[in-house]
């Protein structure tokens, strides 16, 4: 397996690795990184990949006074093909990223000069290959076999693919084929899973369990990156790579040979586990975007945690398996039935009412400023992503730092967020005063309300208080529940046992405000004032983990309780 990167991050060596696989494998390659023109010689036929950069151009013919050829417009963008005849050229408005193979073999004349996947209504999802699942976007450019799309050609076939979780496969070296993959597109993490000792992982009984974990190699995945796999090389995709698969001299029918058994082979005599691909399992998808972070689970929508032009960041909105919002739209939006009360109440958020004096509950000039998105990755059945923010009091001057792990996970009982969350002192202590306003919070949906306009809900904690009675009382989780569009629904938040002053206190309304704050005691235990402060020491962290569910119907107190209990085992 090679692999280079088409542009500043990629090296000549690379280059030339995958240049000289893909010569062996019958073709010649180049990269044209900013053409605005690309004449094919007389005796090769070019079949071009855009890669980078969208223009307006023109496919030339040859020309003569009795036979004139009529240049043909072409709108261009990443993810377009051109085949050019011997002789024909491509002219373009602006600069193109070109990935070029150059054959003897002509062109079907049924072929046509441009192929756009995205746009020809001629080619449409067909799932199979890298996109098994119900839904995946496979467009297929060129192909052997016209079941699969209308454009023929035995010498090089094309199909471009958003690869989520690809079963492990391989393509046998006596009647297979080379395969590349033209990265176009990659959601953080992606990656390709590879295994370059074929004959020892099909023999699982020849591998020791020291050397089991050597068996397959994980290869980041980025915009950009070509990657050349020659026929024996078994490997998955996984991550959310979207790519042109090209394979030469063709894909043959029947040469995808699968070898997740023999993973599963190798795993159950050895200790160290090996990723499989398993399949039927949602993929979450973790998007992250100019101003939130998008959260999609199986093509739809769970949440997006919206980070700009906002004092608090927030997940908004909240959605149930089933599509329902869980969360109260206000302030962002308006719907049937909710109060349009406390707008700093935003959907899903964590924020306190005194930190060195500084109200970050209510306050919008006291503000948590976004510093960086990182660490995402999109896997079946779990994404994750950290935020880090500092909190801005309103004279300019940072008050602390916040760095937040959220890991999204499917569960039995819907959809599971972890939220874990390091709050840092910089070079000065930090105060977290004694009061009532935070501090991890949701504010429910109207339908999950105790009281209120479409009220149908109840509150419960793990120590058996109800309703209004929650409020103020110590709790290691809460469940709301109720219904919504006349159906079942609920959200619970543990917390896990290793937090500071573990059970917290519940800052629980009847009217639909739901937080744990570990530091209202005067409020909560009518202690004396400023009983519940805390200060953190300059350099010091205080890390708080808690656990959220989301689902479509009514959760059991059992249920939550068994969550409850793997929680508090994790680390």
């Amino acid at each position: 397996m090679v692999q280079t990167h088409l542009g500043a991050q990629g090296s000549s060596g690379q280059w030339n690795e995958v240049a000289t696989a893909v010569a062996t494998a019958g073709a010649e390659l180049s990269w044209h990184p900013a053409s605005t023109s690309l004449i094919a010689p007389q005796d090769r036929s070019l079949v071009v990949f855009v890669q980078q950069g969208s223009s307006s151009g023109r496919i030339h013919g040859p020309s003569t006074p009795a036979t004139p050829f009529k240049a043909i417009p072409a709108k261009l963008g990443v993810g377009d093909m051109v085949l050019l005849r011997p002789g024909f050229a491509l002219d373009s408005e602006g600069p193109l990223g070109l990935l070029v193979f150059a054959r003897t073999q002509p062109f079907d004349a049924q072929l046509p000069p441009v192929i756009r996947p995205d746009f020809d209504p001629q080619i449409t999802d067909t799932p199979g290959g890298c996109a098994t699942e119900a839904g995946a976007y496979r467009r297929v450019c060129l192909t052997w076999q016209g079941k699969n799309g209308p454009y023929l050609d035995q010498h090089l076939n094309a199909h471009r693919v958003r690869i989520r979780d690809s079963f492990t496969h391989y393509h046998p070296v006596d009647g297979g084929f080379d395969e590349l993959y033209l990265v176009q597109d990659a959601l953080p993490g992606s990656e390709l899973i590879v295994c370059e000792q074929l004959d020892r992982l099909l023999q699982p009984g020849s591998v020791p369990d020291e050397d089991a974990a050597s068996l397959l190699r994980h290869i980041p995945l980025h915009s950009g990156d070509l990657v050349f796999l020659p026929r024996g090389t078994a490997h998955r995709g996984l991550g959310g790579v979207l790519a042109q698969v090209i394979t030469l001299p063709g894909f043959v029918p029947g040469a995808e040979i699968p070898v997740d058994d023999a993973i599963a082979r190798v795993n159950r005599s050895a200790s160290t586990q090996l990723p499989r691909h398993h399949a039927g399992v949602p993929f979450v998808a973790v998007v992250p975007l100019a101003d939130r972070v998008r959260i999609e689970i199986g093509d739809q929508l769970f949440t997006e945690y919206l980070h700009q032009n906002r004092p608090r960041p927030s997940f908004y909105p909240v959605l149930s398996p089933d599509g329902r919002a869980l969360t109260r739209s206000f302030p962002f939006e308006t719907s049937p039935g909710e109060a349009q009360d406390h707008p700093h109440h935003v959907s899903l958020w964590f924020a306190h009412g005194s930190v060195n004096g500084q109200d970050f509950w209510h306050n919008p000039e006291a503000r948590m400023r976004l510093l960086e998105v990182r660490d995402a990755y999109s896997r079946p059945g779990e994404g994750g992503f950290t935020a880090v923010h500092e909190w801005i009091a309103p004279d300019g001057t940072a008050q602390l730092r916040d760095e937040r792990r959220f890991r999204i996970v499917l569960s039995n009982q819907g959809y599971q967020l972890d939220w874990d969350q390091r709050l840092s002192a910089l070079d000065q202590p930090v105060l977290f005063g004694d009061t009532k306003e935070g501090t991890m919070a949701v504010r429910l949906a109207a339908g999950l309300r105790v009281e209120g306009e479409v009220a149908s809900g109840s509150l419960l904690t793990s120590n058996g208080h109800r309703d209004g009675e929650a409020w103020g009382k110590r709790a290691g989780w809460l469940l709301a529940s109720g219904q919504l569009q006349q159906r079942p629904a609920s959200i619970a938040i543990l917390e896990h046992p290793d937090n500071f002053r573990y059970p917290t206190w519940w800052h629980a309304r009847k009217y639909g405000l739901v937080a744990a704050n570990p530091f209202g005691v005067h409020d909560f235990a009518d202690a004396p004032r400023h009983s519940g402060n805390f200060k953190l020491g300059a350099g010091k962290s205080l890390r708080l983990r808690y656990r959220f569910l989301f689902s479509d119907r009514a959760l059991q107190a059992a249920e939550v309780d068994a969550h409850a209990h793997r929680f508090s085992a994790s680390r």
